[in-house]
């Protein structure tokens, strides 16, 4: 079992058995984050930002691992040509230039990462708002993700209880939500 799974099922289960009995007016509702964002304009954009940032990058790792590749092919073609300390100082060389490409290809791994928080920063918090003004609205005391990381969260909703709000949410983002894919996900 996931452990993100495991931790919201065992959030969600010690929330449910901290409430006391009168606590049955408690209003919940849950959303599916992942159907939201999908369907966000600003997604397309930021997707296009990430794959231009991500082009770019393995473009830059390439033609260092490029410049590794020839030199290395030098050293091999010319290394019976060269003295002991000739081909010990091109070793190292040849060392110090593989560890700088895989130095590089990991920091550009980390920049992509970065770069996807930055740009996604502003979505998440947008969605937040939206997800914050339908709850109030519709005087939710919790909201919950339908899914985290892909694995469910909700596996069961008495509907007559428990609201889900994706379309909600949507609405107040201006965006459209098919109601096959806000339905998907949730129940």
């Amino acid at each position: 079992m996931n452990n993100r799974f495991s931790l919201w099922a065992g959030l969600l289960a010690a929330l449910v058995l901290a409430l006391p009995a009168q606590s049955q007016d408690l209003k919940v509702g849950y959303t599916d984050y992942e159907v939201l964002l999908a369907n966000m304009p600003q997604m397309q954009e930021v997707q296009q930002q990430l794959q231009t940032f991500y082009t770019e990058t393995q473009q830059r790792l390439q033609t260092q691992a490029q410049s590794f590749q020839e030199k290395a092919q030098r050293y091999e073609n010319q290394a019976s040509l060269l003295s002991a300390e000739a081909r010990a100082e091109r070793e190292q060389e040849l060392s110090t230039l593989q560890q700088q490409v895989q130095t590089a290809a990991q920091q550009a791994d980390q920049q992509l990462g970065q770069k996807r928080l930055e740009l996604m920063r502003p979505l998440f918090e947008r969605l937040q708002a939206a997800i914050d003004t339908v709850a109030k609205n519709k005087g939710l005391d919790i909201v919950l993700p339908t899914q985290v990381g892909g694995d469910p969260v909700i596996l069961f909703v008495n509907e007559n209880r428990i609201v889900d709000i994706t379309r909600d949410v949507a609405t107040e983002l201006g965006i459209p939500v098919q109601d096959t894919e806000a339905a998907a996900d949730g129940n």
